[in-house]
């Protein structure tokens, strides 16, 4: 009886251990996700902003020329 309990007691601690660890990985998935997001979101500004840049470029270089664009 004394092993079974022994045994019972293991189980449960390994349990703990691995519902533990399932929500640290959920903990961090989620991080993830998030900063996946963020990241995202920079990347269209960036995008935006290059855009922009390539249109004052393109305007520089029609008054670099002597006219408009």
């Amino acid at each position: 009886m004394g092993d079974i309990a022994a045994f019972s007691g293991e189980q449960a601690r390994g349990i703990d251990q691995v519902n533990a660890a399932v929500a640290e990985m959920d903990r961090a998935t989620r991080g993830n996700a998030a900063h996946s997001g963020a990241a995202s979101s920079a990347a269209d500004v960036m995008n935006d902003q290059t855009d922009r840049m390539k249109a004052v470029a393109g305007d520089l270089a029609g008054l670099a020329r002597g006219g408009g664009r």
